[in-house]
């Protein structure tokens, strides 16, 4: 099963997105915070993480990056969602090296089909590094 690491400390949304996301299945885990977020990764080895910009700690854009260091030699797609300014992070969240960047309010099927694509283009990743 597909694991999923929401990192969202807006509850409604993060409730939402989960049973979205489980209804679909995958397994998912939630953070409130960007520093439970790193806790949490080390643990459950996440396939994909959905990261909000606006974290308890610091923000989305820096979590990105610590958690391609948590998560290395694997190098996770990370999906990020905001509720500020488009036009300033998604540019910053494309460069960290998100995979895609979404505004909220999220309409759930473009981000599952983000999810989708992106968990595919991994696993065709790892089973070219795998055939080397």
């Amino acid at each position: 099963m597909t694991k999923i690491m929401l990192v969202e400390d807006e509850a409604d949304f993060a409730g939402s997105l989960g049973l979205m996301l489980k209804a679909r299945g995958f397994e998912v885990s939630h953070a409130l915070d960007a520093v439970a977020a790193l806790r949490l990764a080390e643990k459950e080895k996440p396939d994909l993480a959905i990261v909000d910009i606006g974290l308890p700690g610091f923000d989305g854009i820096q979590l990105v990056d610590r958690l391609f260091s948590v998560t290395a030699p694997r190098r996770i797609p990370i999906i990020i969602v905001s509720g500020k300014d488009p036009e300033e992070y998604r540019e910053k969240a494309l460069k960290a090296g998100a995979v895609a960047f979404f505004e909220k309010p999220v309409k759930y099927e473009k981000l599952l089909e983000a999810v989708t694509t992106a968990i595919k283009g991994m696993r065709r990743y790892r089973l070219k590094e795998e055939n080397l």
